[in-house]
């Protein structure tokens, strides 16, 4: 579970503290970035990486503006942030090989400065002072996403059941953003399930952008979310 009492007080908006969250590197910690990467170019309107991609690497922009973007409740985009240049992407997946939880796509046209997984474990061991922007911001972007409920998953089922609890407790010791959707007091839960084709006997789902987990126990519910841990 992420510890966030070390960057936020009780009920702090992660977002609020925007020049933590998506800070810009000095021009020299950007220059002495450059030796880990390679620069590339993205005409405007190009997707980078996609929600679900795994080991996506660290990127810094140095020109134009990359769009970072989740998906809001309903199950469209939501738009997290702008970066501009000297900003940089990517959140806790970057320290684990789990999905990302969220796409980047070029606002404009941009070059980013690239670095690769494996340089990129270098990078922070080399660079202690950008290695400490990087991780403060990694881990109040990961909070800002399960507040705001912009990525993540849906569970559905009894919200008292034992076997909803599991699942949620399972989600938020592992820091994944999820909502719940209480298939006994939700008035929109019945569409939902309606639409996805799913009876009671299933209950509680796991609901993962088009997929549908029924009933999840130890190998489909972590395996989708690259865990290690068995919800059951």
């Amino acid at each position: 579970m992420i510890e966030r009492s070390v960057f936020l007080a009780p009920d702090e908006d992660a977002y609020s503290k925007r020049d933590l969250v998506f800070p810009k590197l000095s021009q020299i910690q950007v220059d002495r970035s450059l030796i880990y990467g390679t620069v590339e170019h993205y005409p405007a309107g190009q997707t980078i990486y996609g929600r679900g991609t795994r080991g996506v690497d660290f990127l810094i922009v140095l020109r134009g503006n990359v769009l970072i973007a989740g998906e809001n409740p309903a199950g469209g985009e939501s738009v997290i942030v702008l970066h501009e240049p000297k900003e940089f992407t990517g959140e806790l997946d970057l320290f684990s090989h789990r999905e990302a939880l969220v796409s980047a796509r070029s606002a404009t046209d941009v070059d980013v400065l690239r670095i690769t997984r494996d340089r990129f474990r270098e990078y922070v061991s080399a660079e202690p002072d950008i290695s400490n922007i990087i991780m403060r911001a990694v881990i109040l972007r990961r909070l800002g996403l399960v507040q705001h409920a912009q990525v993540g998953v849906s569970v559905a089922g009894p919200g008292r059941a034992s076997a909803t609890i599991r699942l949620e407790q399972f989600l938020s010791r592992n820091g994944y953003p999820y909502r719940l959707v209480d298939t006994d007091d939700d008035p929109e839960a019945k569409s939902l399930l309606q639409a996805f084709d799913v009876k009671e006997a299933d209950l509680p789902v796991v609901i993962a952008g088009a997929a549908v987990y029924r009933n999840p126990g130890r190998r489909s519910g972590h395996h989708r979310r690259g865990q290690h841990r068995g919800i059951v």
